[in-house]
């Protein structure tokens, strides 16, 4: 089983979820399939805007090709804070 592990790190001032494993290419292809998905050559990893909705989508797509995916370094009740912020600068707009 192919391991990945999930953090956050600010990426151009804006929290973003970063993903790092071993190189693979079959989960690079996987990745690339995401909608808002990107490449952070500063960080060496594929990366994604930090957010509740994205980290569910993000572990629902790994695992469905057998990835064990590491989020233990995740703050889950700040990624839920700033979820509702999101939404509520949305609704605003």
């Amino acid at each position: 089983m192919k391991n990945m592990r999930i953090f956050e790190f600010q990426h151009h001032e804006i929290p973003q979820l970063g993903i790092a494993f071993d190189f693979d290419r079959l989960a690079i292809e996987h990745l690339k399939e995401l909608e808002g998905i990107a490449w952070s050559n500063t960080f060496g990893c594929f990366y994604i805007s930090s957010n509740l909705k994205n980290l569910d989508t993000l572990l629902k797509h790994l695992n469905s090709l057998g990835y064990f995916v590491n989020y233990s370094e995740l703050d889950l009740s700040e990624i839920s804070k700033r979820k509702e912020r999101t939404e509520i600068l949305e609704k605003a707009s």
